[in-house]
C-alpha cells in the first residue's frame, strides 16, 4: 500500500495575524517564517528599560535559596520519582508574580533523577549529597529496564574497557545521557502541538510505502516517541493553564509556548549541554506585533524576556561533585546564539537581540543561560557597540564567528554545549572520547601493576606531571624515526603530502575512458576525461563502472596530452577546453594536477568535475590551475547525503568555501531524485548556502534519469533507484525557483 501525504492550503489563524509569507504555513519551516517577518535593527540600546518591581520580586525569591544550594552543593532533590516530562505536579516561584511559568519538579531548584539514562549515575550523585535511591526504582532500572549506560557499555570492546578503566581515554559516551543536539522549540509557538503531530504523523505515514529495513523500523519508532512526547508537552502544559495545542497568538504565549517545549526536553534529558537554540529574532516578530498593535509596551517586552530568562538560570540536574569539579560549577550550557546575518546579507540583530543581552544588567551577570553572539564585522555598529559594553561590565558574553560557522551550516545555525555548531532541529552531534596520550606506559592491552610507593597502582606522586622525557612515557620511544623526506617538505606546509614529488618518474593514473560533449560539463566543446575510482557510492551514479580505480586503464599524463592534442584546434575554436571527472578525479590529485598544468601551458580551458568529497586533497597549486569547477552536492540534508552517498557532507561544504576564499569559479550541479532531494527545506537550505558565496556563476537542477541502468545490469550489480521516478517538470521548475529566490542563477 501506497500512502501519499499531501499538505494542502491552511488557513490564516487568528495567532497568524499580519505575518507575511506563504511557504511556512504549509509545511513546518520556521525559518522561512522568520526570513518573511523579522525587522532587523541597526539602530542603539537606548530603547531599552531597566528591571520593573514585580521582576525582580521574583528574581529574590529564588535568589534566596541559592546561598543553601551552595551550601548543601545540592538543595533538594526528589529520589524516588524519575523525571518525565509529566512526572511532577505544577511547581512555582512565586505564582502571583511569575509571567512565565513551569518548573523541572513540583518546587524551584528541586532536582529529579533520570534513571534512564543510568542507574549508577543516579546512586552516585544521590550518595554524594547524602540521599539513597528509592527501593522500588533501584529494582525496576537494575533489574528489569536497561539504560543508556547499560546499553553503551554493552557495546563496548574489551580494548575499549580496559583503556577507560586506565584512563586512556576519558568523555566517553556512558557519562552522558545522550549527544548534543539542539530542539527546534520555535515550533511549539508557531505551529502549536496538534499541527506538529499531524505532522509527525504524515511523515510516519509516508515509510509504510517502504521495504521495512533498519533505518525504516528505527525512524518509524523513533516517529512513534515524538508523537507520545508531543502529547504529553501539551498535557504538561496544560496543568499551568497553558493550551499549546493551538498557535501562540501573543508575545507573552510566544515566550511561554517557546519555554515549555525546552522544559519538556529538560525534564526528559540529563545533556551535557541543554542549548536553547536561536530564539530571539524569532520572538522578536511576536514583540514587535503586539508593540505595534498597542497592547504592549517596551517594559512589559523586556519583563518576558527577564521572566524567560529567570527560568532558563535555574535549570538543574543531578551530577556527582567530581562532574561538577570538571567544570568549577553547576553547568547546563543553556546556549542562546544572537545576531548573526542572513543568507541574504541582513543582519539578524533585533531588538530582542538587546533585551536577551539586557538581562545581564537586570538580573545580573550570571553563566547560564550562555549568550552567545555570533559575530561578524557586518554587524550594526550600534549592537557591536553594546555587546563590547556588556562583555567588558559582566564579562558574561561567548561570541562565535558567524562568517566561519554560516557557509557550513547556514544561517539559522546555533551553538550546542558552548562550541559546536548546528543546524536548529535538523542536526545532532554524538560525543566521542579523548585520549590521554600522557597516560600511557603501555599498551592499553598490558596490564598495569602498581609498583613500591605507586599509590592506588599508579606511577608516581600523585598529581605529579611527568616530564617529557621521563622513560615511563613509553610511547615516546615506540614512534618510528623521522622520515629524512620529510625535511623535503617543511618549506611547504600548505601543501598535501600527496602532491610533493622525489622522483622524476613520468606521472600516471588510472583512466576509464575519454569523450567530447557540449554543454553540460563545462563551457563550449569539451574533451571530457573521465578516471577511475571514486570514494562514494551514490545511489543514482550513471557511471557505476568508474568506481574501481582497479578497472581502469594506466595512463601517462604524456599519453593523455597527446589524445588531448589531436582535438586541441578543435576544442579551442569551439570556446571549450578539458574537463576531468569521473569517478572522482581528486582521488587522483598528483595526475590531475599534471593534467592541468599542461592545459594551461597550452592555452587550454580546464575544468574539475569533483563531488568535494576529497577537495583537501587538492592542493592551491592544482586550483590555481582550475578555471572552473563543477561541484556536485548530492543533497544539503546531512542525514539523506550519508544515505545517498555513504559519505559525509562536511567536507564539500569546506572545499566550496575554499574555493570561494581562492576566487576560483563555480558550477553547482544539483541532480534533483524525487524523494530524496526534493525536500523544500533541504532545498533553501542549499540556496542559503551558495547565496553566501561570491563565486557561484549558476547552479545546474539536473533531472535524474536511469541512462545508466544498463550498466549496472552488466555489472551484475543491483540499481538501487530503478523503481523511482524521474521528477517532472514542475517539480524540477519549483526547485530552480526556490535557488532563484537567493539570489542565484538556476537552470
Amino acid at each position: 500500500m501506497t500512502a501519499t501525504v499531501t499538505a494542502g492550503p491552511r488557513p490564516t489563524t487568528e495567532a497568524w495575524r499580519g505575518f507575511a509569507g506563504t511557504r511556512w504555513r504549509d509545511r513546518v519551516d520556521v525559518r522561512d517564517f522568520i526570513q518573511a517577518n523579522y525587522t532587523p535593527y541597526e539602530g542603539d540600546s537606548v530603547f531599552l528599560t531597566g528591571p520593573t518591581e514585580r521582576t525582580l520580586a521574583v528574581w529574590r525569591k529564588v535568589a534566596a535559596l541559592f546561598p543553601e544550594e551552595r551550601r548543601k552543593g545540592i538543595l533538594d532533590v526528589d529520589p524516588g520519582n524519575p523525571s518525565t516530562i509529566t512526572s511532577h505536579r505544577p511547581g512555582f516561584i512565586d505564582r502571583d508574580r511569575e509571567l512565565i511559568v513551569g518548573l523541572q519538579t513540583d518546587a524551584p531548584l528541586r532536582r529529579a533523577i533520570m534513571p534512564n539514562g543510568g542507574l549508577r549515575m543516579v546512586e552516585n550523585g544521590l550518595k554524594a549529597y547524602g540521599y539513597t535511591a528509592d527501593p522500588f526504582v533501584t529494582r525496576v532500572f537494575g533489574a528489569y529496564r536497561k539504560t543508556h549506560n547499560d546499553g553503551v557499555f554493552d557495546a563496548y570492546t574489551p580494548e575499549m574497557r580496559a583503556a577507560r578503566k586506565a584512563g586512556i581515554i576519558t568523555g566517553l559516551p556512558d557519562s552522558y545521557g545522550r549527544g548534543r543536539i539542539i530542539g527546534d522549540y520555535r515550533r511549539v509557538a508557531l505551529y502549536g502541538t496538534d499541527r506538529l503531530i499531524e505532522a509527525k504523523q504524515a511523515e510516519r505515514a509516508l515509510l509504510d510505502a517502504r521495504p521495512s529495513s533498519p533505518d525504516v523500523i528505527r525512524d518509524r519508532e523513533e516517529l512513534a516517541e515524538q508523537i507520545r512526547a508531543l502529547g504529553e508537552l501539551t498535557e504538561m502544559a496544560a496543568s499551568y493553564g497553558c493550551d499549546v495545542s493551538r498557535p501562540a497568538a501573543t508575545a507573552h504565549e510566544a515566550v511561554q509556548w517557546l519555554y515549555l517545549g525546552f522544559l519538556a526536553a529538560v525534564k526528559e534529558q540529563n545533556g551535557a549541554a541543554m542549548s536553547l537554540g536561536r530564539t530571539s529574532t524569532f520572538l522578536d516578530i511576536y514583540v514587535q506585533r503586539d508593540l505595534d498593535e498597542g497592547t504592549i509596551d517596551e517594559t512589559r517586552a523586556q519583563e518576558l524576556i527577564d521572566d524567560f530568562v529567570i527560568k532558563l538560570r535555574i535549570v538543574r540536574f543531578l551530577r556527582t561533585p567530581e562532574y561538577d569539579a570538571l567544570f568549577s560549577g553547576d553547568p547546563t550550557w543553556v546556549t542562546e546564539s544572537i545576531g548573526g546575518i542572513g543568507g541574504d546579507g541582513r543582519t539578524l540583530v533585533t531588538r530582542t537581540s538587546f533585551r536577551f543581552l539586557q538581562t545581564l544588567y537586570n538580573l545580573g551577570p550570571a553563566p547560564e543561560p550562555n549568550l552567545t553572539v555570533l559575530w561578524s564585522p557586518q554587524l550594526p555598529d550600534g549592537f557591536k557597540e553594546f555587546c563590547a559594553r556588556v562583555s567588558i561590565d559582566t564579562s558574561a558574553v561567548q561570541y562565535e564567528s558567524d562568517d566561519l560557522l554560516r557557509p557550513r551550516t547556514g544561517d539559522d545555525t546555533a551553538i550546542a554545549c558552548c562550541v559546536s555548531a548546528m543546524t536548529v532541529g535538523r542536526q545532532m552531534q554524538f560525543f566521542s572520547a579523548r585520549v590521554n596520550l600522557a597516560g600511557l606506559r603501555r599498551l592499553p592491552h598490558e596490564r598495569q601493576r602498581p609498583g613500591p610507593g605507586d599509590p592506588g597502582g599508579r606511577h608516581g606522586t600523585p598529581g605529579e606531571t611527568p616530564g617529557v622525557d621521563d622513560p615511563g612515557l613509553g610511547i615516546r620511544r615506540q614512534l618510528r624515526p623521522p622520515d629524512p623526506r620529510a625535511a623535503a617538505r617543511r618549506d611547504q606546509p600548505h601543501l598535501p603530502r600527496i602532491a610533493v614529488r622525489t622522483t622524476l618518474e613520468p606521472v600516471t593514473g588510472r583512466i576509464h575512458s575519454w569523450d567530447l560533449s557540449t554543454g553540460v560539463d563545462g563551457p563550449g566543446t569539451r574533451f571530457v576525461l573521465f578516471l577511475s575510482g571514486s570514494p562514494l557510492r551514490c545511489l543514482y551514479c550513471a557511471n557505476p563502472d568508474t568506481w574501481h580505480m582497479r578497472d581502469g586503464k594506466r595512463a601517462t599524463v604524456d599519453e593523455v596530452m597527446a589524445e588531448i592534442d589531436k582535438y586541441r584546434a578543435f576544442i579551442t575554436a569551439a570556446r571549450g577546453g578539458v574537463t576531468l571527472t569521473g569517478g572522482e578525479a581528486l582521488l587522483q590529485p598528483a595526475f590531475t594536477a599534471e593534467i592541468f598544468r599542461r592545459c594551461k601551458a597550452l592555452g587550454l580551458h580546464t575544468a574539475l568535475d569533483t563531488s568535494g568529497f576529497l577537495g583537501a586533497r587538492a592542493s592551491d597549486d592544482l586550483l590555481a590551475d582550475t578555471d572552473l569547477v563543477l561541484l556536485d552536492i548530492k543533497s544539503f540534508d546531512v542525514r539523506t547525503y550519508r544515505k545517498l552517498t555513504g559519505g559525509e557532507l562536511a567536507p564539500t561544504l569546506t572545499f566550496a568555501t575554499r574555493l570561494d576564499r581562492l576566487g576560483v569559479p563555480v558550477w553547482i550541479r544539483y541532480v534533483l531524485v524525487p524523494g530524496w532531494t526534493d525536500d523544500p527545506a533541504a532545498v533553501d537550505g542549499l540556496g542559503a548556502f551558495l547565496s553566501g558565496l561570491g563565486n557561484v556563476d549558476r547552479v545546474d537542477v539536473l533531472p535524474f534519469h536511469k541512462l545508466g541502468a544498463h550498466k549496472y545490469d552488466a555489472l551484475g550489480i543491483p540499481f538501487p533507484l530503478r523503481d523511482t521516478p524521474t521528477p517532472d517538470p514542475d517539480l524540477t521548475e519549483r526547485v530552480r525557483e526556490q535557488i532563484r529566490e537567493h539570489g542565484l542563477r538556476a537552470l
